[in-house]
């Protein structure tokens, strides 16, 4: 088939559309239960909690992939699209519940569907920038139109339009799944623990990425309600700031930040990340108007981002590719499930001041895989 022959075209196609559906929910989510249905900082970490619970399971879903083959889980993604469509038609804490069964169906689905793109050690980083700069258009695209979409009906129809593009997404990447990486390990009941028999380097390195993404969650799950402020709560302004522009400079260099994370190594490159995320939300904590949407412009994501799903590719054994990458996402689930525990502290410290703590973090991340990554 034409489609599986260039099948990473399609791929970063099938990323925008997701990626789009995403980013229209991500850009109505925080604002519509903190401003609009007057809830609290703990209910907009509870609702990122429950986008992060169900990728616990990407693990488990990776380990039946990789034994009983890749390309039928895709389809288990289909799911998130209704769950999502029917959040903009209920209050809290229904929200929180359909947003919990749009990520199961999405943690189900991700391993599989990324698991080709990683699968040569020597162009991983490559190939995942470049089918990740098709999501970075599809996601800032998402975000701008929130504001005009949002315009024309309310919250319903946001949420009701990001579902359509997620279904659109999930059946563009199941035609175009490459066959060669459909594979099916049938070595044995020892399979099912393939957590067991990835490298102990990189479960180590999980572990510092883990405490890195508790912070950022954090942090940014808080500024981005202070963006929405210093815009003047305008959706159509705090759509393209939050996403759109970002998007479109990280889809400007993700491509090259793959050639560097292969060329540099993935690793250096995480390192360079966590100081470079450790300063930007410092700054974001203390800006204040127009300054604040100009520091959220710069595209530290990419960096980070590619270099976490290189460094564990590079580590992983072809065989357990999916395994891996579900662990990875289960180790940022695990992060984001339990950043509602800041929500009280959040309410308490205030936006700045829990921002400065999270930006912390970073530095603990840092020094942890110094201590134990280098010896390893």
């Amino acid at each position: 088939m034409h489609i599986q022959r260039y099948w990473i075209r399609f791929y970063s196609v099938g990323h925008f559309l997701e990626a789009l559906g995403w980013g229209l929910y991500y850009a109505i989510s925080r604002i519509y239960i903190k401003e609009f249905l007057g809830g609290t900082y703990t209910d907009v970490l509870l609702l990122s909690a429950a986008e992060y619970a169900p990728v616990l399971s990407s693990a488990f879903w990776g380990m039946l992939a990789d034994r009983f083959g890749r390309k039928k889980f895709i389809l288990l993604g289909l799911f998130s699209a209704p769950s999502l469509a029917l959040v903009g038609y209920f209050g809290i804490p229904y929200v929180q519940f359909f947003v919990f069964i749009a990520s199961l169906a999405w943690a189900a689905s991700w391993p599989s569907i990324i698991a080709p793109i990683v699968s040569e050690k020597t162009e991983s980083g490559f190939r995942y920038g470049v089918v990740t700069l098709g999501g970075s258009l599809g996601w800032g695209l998402g975000c701008s139109l929130m504001g005009f979409i949002y315009g024309f009906g309310n919250v319903s129809l946001v949420t009701l339009t990001a579902g359509l593009f997620l279904a659109l997404s999930y059946i563009v990447f199941y035609l175009a799944f490459p066959r060669k990486y459909d594979v099916a390990h049938r070595g044995g009941a020892s399979d099912f623990k393939g957590i067991r028999n990835l490298p102990r380097t990189m479960l180590l390195f999980l572990l510092a990425a883990g405490v890195s993404y508790f912070g950022i969650s954090w942090a940014f799950n808080v500024l981005s309600i202070k963006l929405y402020v210093e815009l003047g709560r305008n959706e159509v302004l705090y759509g393209i700031f939050y996403g759109g522009l970002t998007s479109l400079i990280a889809a400007i260099v993700r491509p090259y930040v793959g050639k560097l994370s292969d060329q540099i190594g993935s690793l250096k490159l995480y390192r360079i990340a966590l100081i470079s995320y450790s300063v930007l939300v410092t700054a974001l904590a203390l800006s204040r108007g127009f300054i604040t949407a100009i520091l959220w412009l710069i595209p530290v994501y990419p960096f980070y981002d590619i270099s976490l799903v290189s460094t564990v590719s590079r580590l992983a054994p072809n065989h357990l590719k999916a395994s891996a990458l579900g662990s990875m996402y289960t180790v940022i689930s695990l992060s984001g499930t339990l950043v509602f525990i800041a929500g009280p502290l959040t309410d308490i410290l205030g936006s700045q001041n829990s921002v400065i703590c999270a930006s912390l973090l970073q530095f603990i991340a840092l020094i942890m895989l110094f201590s134990k990554i280098l010896k390893a």
